[in-house]
């Protein structure tokens, strides 16, 4: 999919150091010091490429491919023993019953479906693999 958002990069510096993001991530593309601004150094060459007007020519595919979560279908018996330990974990840190730390996990799950129904409202496309 084509970023709706027009600025696909800012740059944050002190002059000691120079950050490079994408408008949409908070983890910096590239981090320079003061000394890698020459001519010659890698890093400055991929910082300039990123920023040359070329570069804003076409518009870019979102490419976070490898920022994303990968989903894989698990056996049953790993679902259960993640959702007994993830029970067993909200029962001690919050020093409460049993049954009320089954209430507190299934306000969890409960909240993580009606996220998912969300996103496969708003994204139709994406769950069908047709997302790219």
């Amino acid at each position: 999919m084509l970023t709706k958002n027009p600025v696909r990069y800012f740059v944050l510096s002190n002059g000691a150091k120079t950050r490079l993001f994408q408008s949409d991530i908070n983890a910096p593309l590239l981090e320079l010091s003061f000394k890698d601004f020459v001519q010659g150094n890698q890093l400055f060459e991929k910082f300039i490429n990123y920023l040359t007007p070329k570069s804003f020519a076409k518009p870019k595919m979102q490419s976070n491919i490898s920022k994303l979560h990968k989903l894989e279908k698990h056996p049953l018996a790993d679902v259960n023993s993640a959702f007994a330990w993830c029970h067993q974990h909200i029962y001690k840190k919050d020093n409460i019953s049993q049954a009320a730390a089954f209430t507190e996990f299934v306000k969890v799950i409960f909240l993580k479906l009606l996220s998912d129904r969300k996103i496969r409202d708003n994204y139709p496309k994406c769950l069908s693999r047709k997302c790219h």
